[in-house]
């Protein structure tokens, strides 16, 4: 929803990726090549991470459903694209309302003269909108500063949905950071994403290898 912003700390997050990436070598590699997918089936990092300061973290699962009731792919395969893997916040408690999951990815868009990224995203409440489905929103830092709300949803689908998101404001820049944001409103507020595509639709992207 318009409006949602990361704390106030999340700034500070970018000097503590940094930190990181440097002497425990455990941040996400930046994304050079292009187009590029991400599939999460064996787990998540390398292209992406769970970031710090916020109120809990993504989690990986292959199967039906997550632990909130009523909430979760119902049908195999259960992750996007007719595959099984897939990430996704768990709104139970202590993690509602009003808590945020962020995860991030580096991007180098440098030969990128207009990249795009399309999300699969499942997002279901069986018990009705008072319960979820919560918040899935994009934000994106361009190496100078936070532009909220690039793209969001928060409509309760019991099947995968899928959007493309324009990013050719950030084509050409070296340091792009995407970071999705998963809000939770009640205990049904699941989220789930998979099937990462980022691929420069106005040319000079370089081979998938």
């Amino acid at each position: 929803k318009g409006g949602n912003m990361k704390k106030k700390n999340y700034p500070l997050r970018i000097l503590l990726i940094f930190i990181l990436s440097l002497f425990l070598g455990i941040c996400s590699s930046q994304i050079a090549t292009f187009p590029h997918i991400t599939d999460f089936e064996l787990g998540i990092g390398g292209d992406w991470m769970n970031a710090t300061g916020d109120d809990f973290d993504w989690s990986q699962r292959s199967g039906s459903s997550t632990p909130s009731g009523g909430t979760g792919p119902q049908v195999s395969p259960y992750g996007a694209l007719g595959t099984n893997g897939y990430v996704y916040i768990e709104s139970s408690t202590p993690n509602y309302p009003s808590k945020q999951a962020w995860l991030d990815g580096k991007c180098d868009f440098t030969t990128n003269a207009a990249p795009q990224i399309t999300v699969n995203y499942h997002m279901y409440a069986s018990n009705g909108s008072s319960y979820g489905p919560g918040i899935l929103q994009l934000d994106v830092y361009d190496g100078t500063s936070w532009t909220y709300d690039v793209w969001n949803n928060t409509a309760s689908d019991v099947d995968w949905q899928k959007a493309k998101i324009d990013l050719s404001a950030y084509g050409g820049l070296p340091y792009v950071i995407l970071s999705w944001t998963g809000y939770t409103t009640g205990w049904q507020s699941d989220v789930c994403i998979d099937e990462l595509l980022i691929e420069d639709t106005g040319g000079g992207s370089n081979p998938l290898v």
